[in-house]
């Protein structure tokens, strides 16, 4: 079965002279400006060779030269630091035999359907963002990044995974544009229903058009004919795990002691590898196929785990607790530990005391970029000096811009919790009016779920609410070499930034207000120079009366002489 092309086709349609030509320049300042240690340069040969992949940035990005040619080059910045290439479907195969995200069949307007299983999902589980960029990734290179009309079937499901949905979006948005058609929320219960409205309200910042909320099997046939839609929605499609064409090295994954010789091998440190002619970096543009006549190939996927590269494996789940320390230190990369390490001991100065909460830093965030492949980030440190529990939430103007893990906990009696505030890419000059909320309150409840109900009994004398800016810095890595060379802290680095953020305030405020004023001395002098300038003509009319008359007097007493 062929693929579908309108897609492609339709997208060449716009393609245009000019837009080829814009098209080409963009392509020629992205590889000028890129460093090609960091991206795959095959990708770069696709994008010159199938215009259609760097004409959905440019539509995507309502044709802005400036932003295409950036979005591009983070893209292929992105791709390389995450081994796009390299991605193998059995490692997203659990023992259980069920994969949570899948790519099968059409809907009514013959585009691909990606299906995306909720019900047995653990927020905690982050393997599902790799398991979406798989099948993304299919879609890109056999399908031509045509719209895909994505499922999200909820039934059954105990908690909306939105790290997950933000991460979803944004993934479609920036690094394969073009490729969301229509969002299916898919019998929603009746318990999650706040977060279909965030749901929402994130899918209308990205532009993207409202999603669909469907409660019974009658309405999704609307979109997916019956002989595709699976037997637990009501369908005909006994789909299962075995379908793939991969039976043996299920079977491997599932722990059998034997595999047929030549389908795969067993690595040293037990990851099952498909031979290489199967993966995603070897597939070419010619002799292109079906996404089922992939499957049946045996394609295949492998992800490599890096929590804070922008496929993330997050510490944190859906309601926002962090797990235990442990884990949470473990992933960790070493700058963002440098940067905690020095937010725990920074000097009393840098901390805001609130009585049972002492916060640092003091009033503003300072985003840095700290190394390549991860967002700018800086962290709050949460230290409980009180005698009880401390239950804290944070939030922000812009949820779209920030990621903040995690945004609700529960810290206990002297203790101290870590919040990493991470600021995606392609806001660091949108800054200027954004800020975070810290909410704290003191209590016993350890129950995040609860924040809000605690929040409205809990009296004034218990609560906490201060108001955090934030800027970005640009440089990279500078944390990172102060904390290890032993120079200063960043404690200290932050006051002299916050005293240098203050300066250039008060000296644009100086500068507005002389702006003001020379405006005014303006208007006083255009006053000034009309006033005389009227006078003088009231001057000169009345001189040519005076004149008037005095001749007329002379004339007149020449007559009476006579």
């Amino acid at each position: 079965m062929a693929p579908s092309s309108p897609v492609k086709h339709d997208r060449l349609s716009m393609l245009t002279a000019d837009r080829r030509r814009i098209l080409d320049n963009i392509l020629s300042d992205v590889q000028k400006a890129v460093n090609l240690n960091k991206i795959y340069p095959s990708d770069l040969l696709d994008l010159s060779d199938r215009k259609w992949w760097p004409l959905a940035f440019f539509k995507a990005h309502k044709e802005d030269v400036h932003v295409t040619s950036a979005v591009i080059q983070e893209c292929l910045r992105w791709r390389k630091a995450n081994n796009i290439h390299d991605l193998r479907l059995i490692e997203f195969i659990p023992r259980s035999g069920m994969l949570k995200i899948y790519l099968r069949g059409k809907d009514v307007y013959d585009n691909p359907i990606l299906w995306i299983m909720m019900s047995d999902h653990d927020p905690a589980d982050r393997s599902i963002d790799r398991l979406l960029i798989f099948w993304l990734e299919m879609n890109l290179v056999h399908n031509s990044l045509a719209p895909m009309t994505v499922i999200l079937n909820l039934t059954g499901c105990k908690a909306m995974d939105l790290t997950f949905v933000k991460f979803m979006l944004h993934t479609f948005k920036y690094w394969y544009p073009g490729s969301l058609g229509e969002l299916i929320l898919y019998n929603v219960p009746q318990r999650l229903t706040a977060s279909t409205h965030i749901i929402q309200t994130v899918v209308a910042n990205y532009e993207f058009c409202m999603a669909h909320e469907l409660y019974e099997p009658h309405q999704i046939r609307a979109f997916v004919r019956e002989d595709t839609l699976p037997e637990s929605m009501g369908g005909t499609d006994a789909f299962t795990i075995h379908d793939l064409g991969i039976d043996e090295r299920i079977s491997a994954k599932l722990g059998a002691t034997e595999m047929t010789a030549g389908l795969s091998s067993v690595s040293a440190n037990g990851s099952v590898q498909v031979d290489s002619s199967t993966d995603i970096a070897s597939t070419t543009t010619s002799g292109r196929v079906s996404i089922d006549d992939v499957i049946s190939a045996k394609r295949s996927v492998h992800f490599n785990e890096y929590l804070d590269k922008p496929i993330m494996a997050n510490s944190t789940a859906i309601n926002g607790c962090s797990r235990t320390s442990s884990v949470r230190k473990q992933n960790l990369p070493n700058a963002v530990r440098a940067i905690i390490d020095q937010r725990k001991a920074a000097d009393a100065e840098e901390w805001f005391d609130a009585g049972f909460v002492a916060i640092t830093p003091k009033e503003c965030l300072i985003l840095k970029q700290i190394a390549d492949g991860i967002d700018p980030v800086d962290v709050f440190v949460i230290k409980n000096t009180s005698t009880t529990g401390l239950q804290f939430k944070i939030k922000t103007t812009s949820p779209e811009k920030f990621r903040v893990r995690p945004s609700v906990g529960f810290v206990s009696a002297g203790e101290t919790s870590v919040v990493r505030i991470y600021l995606q890419n392609g806001y660091q000059t949108t800054l200027k009016t954004e800020r975070f909320l810290f909410m704290g309150l003191q209590t016993t409840n350890e129950d995040p779920d609860a924040f809000v109900t605690t929040w409205k009994q809990a009296p004034a004398e218990e609560k906490l609410e201060k108001t955090f800016n934030c800027v970005a810095d640009a440089s990279v890595g500078e944390p990172v070499a102060h904390h290890l060379e032993g120079s200063t802290p960043l404690q200290s680095r932050s006051s002299v930034d916050l005293e240098n953020l203050e300066l250039r305030r008060k000296i644009a405020e100086l500068g507005q207000r002389q702006l003001i004023i020379i405006c005014m001395l303006l208007f006083l002098l255009i006053v000034t120079f009309i006033s005389v300038v009227q006078f003088r003509s009231a001057v000169d009319t009345l001189k040519d009366a005076l004149d008037d008359v005095h001749h007329a007097a002379k004339k007149a007493s020449r007559h009476s002489d006579l």
